[in-house]
C-alpha cells in the first residue's frame, strides 16, 4: 500500500508539473484550441514522468545510471505522445528533432544535481568530522 501511495504521490506530482508545463507550451506556440486528446495525452504523459522520477530516488542506482535510465524513458513518453497527437511528419522526424534537446537538457540536469550532492556531501562530512 506504501508503495502504491507513492507512484500515486509522484504520478500526481508529475501530472500537475506536466499540466503548467502543457499550457506554458502551448500558450508559447499560439495554441487557443488544443483538442481533449491533447490534453488527456499530455496529462497521461505527466503523470508517467512523474512515476519515472521515482528512479531517482533509488540509492542503490548510480546517479548517471538513473539519469540515463530517465532520460530513455521519459523521451520514450513524449515521443509517443508526440505520436499519439499527430505532432511530425513520422516517429523518425520527432525523435530527429527532440533527441538532442532532450540530451542537452539532460547533461545540464545531471551536472546540476551532481555539483548539489557533492557539495552536500563536503558539508556532511565537515559536520562529522567536527563532531
Amino acid at each position: 500500500m506504501k508503495t502504491l501511495l507513492k507512484i500515486l504521490h509522484f504520478g500526481i506530482i508529475g501530472a500537475g508539473i506536466g499540466s503548467f508545463m502543457t499550457i506554458l507550451s502551448f500558450a508559447s506556440m499560439g495554441v487557443k484550441n488544443a483538442s481533449l486528446k491533447e490534453l488527456i495525452t499530455w496529462a497521461a504523459a505527466s503523470f508517467l514522468i512523474g512515476v519515472i522520477t521515482l528512479i531517482m530516488y533509488n540509492d542503490k542506482i548510480k546517479l548517471l545510471v538513473a539519469t540515463a535510465i530517465h532520460l530513455a524513458l521519459t523521451f520514450i513518453t513524449v515521443a509517443t505522445s508526440c505520436i499519439i497527437c499527430g505532432y511530425g511528419s513520422s516517429a523518425l522526424d520527432i525523435i530527429k528533432n527532440m533527441l538532442p534537446s532532450f540530451i542537452i537538457i539532460y547533461i545540464i540536469v545531471y551536472l546540476i544535481v551532481f555539483f548539489i550532492s557533492k557539495n552536500n556531501e563536503k558539508e556532511i562530512n565537515k559536520a562529522l568530522s567536527d563532531k
